[in-house]
């Protein structure tokens, strides 16, 4: 979740949330950051092994658009979804959430032309299908369903403006998330 378009972190997705999920649950909040450009679903168990996950409470990965782009195969997404959060599992506290960004319908956005934003489209739905039939058999696994909304700058998709609106969109759940783990201990 780094900060595309933004001067800096604190302006990007992360820095709003730290800022979001803090002003909601009135504690600090420590924000680690580890952009994996390229990542796809095979992959991010291997790439997250490598990261001390055992400290934190919640973990929030976004993940699949690099999939529909490749068109990754629906059977490939599920075990790279399940290989990744049993990496997560072994290595979050018993009472960690896990929250999985669904990915974003691509005809929101201007990174497709509209034929390939339609078939990307149906592709995402296949894929968010997938993760929400995982997500019934995984009891720490919160899926937050994100939407790209408005442009704000028909130059750059990645805007200040556009980082704290999704910020506003997925806080919520995680913050709710957080009140679990604080609740149960």
């Amino acid at each position: 979740m780094t900060g595309i378009g933004v001067s800096s972190h604190k302006l990007s997705i992360a820095g709003n949330l730290a800022r979001d999920i803090s002003r909601q649950t009135g504690r600090g909040i420590d924000v680690e950051i580890v952009p994996i450009p390229g990542l796809i679903a095979m992959h991010a168990a291997s790439r997250l092994k490598a990261i001390p996950l055992g400290g934190f409470d919640v973990v929030v990965v976004a993940l699949g658009i690099n999939d529909v782009f490749i068109g990754t195969p629906r059977r490939q997404w599920r075990q790279g979804i399940r290989s990744m959060l049993k990496t997560i599992d072994s290595a979050l506290p018993t009472r960690g959430q896990v929250f999985l960004v669904t990915i974003a319908d691509p005809t929101q956005t201007p990174l497709f032309r509209p034929f390939h934003a339609r078939l990307a489209a149906r592709h995402a739905l296949a894929l968010n299908a997938e993760t929400l039939t995982i997500a019934r058999g995984h009891p720490r696994l919160n899926l937050i369903e994100f939407r790209v909304g408005p442009i704000d700058d028909p130059v750059r998709l990645y805007t200040r403006a556009s980082y704290a609106r999704w910020s506003h969109q997925l806080a919520p759940a995680i913050v709710l998330g957080l009140n679990q783990v604080h609740s149960s201990r």
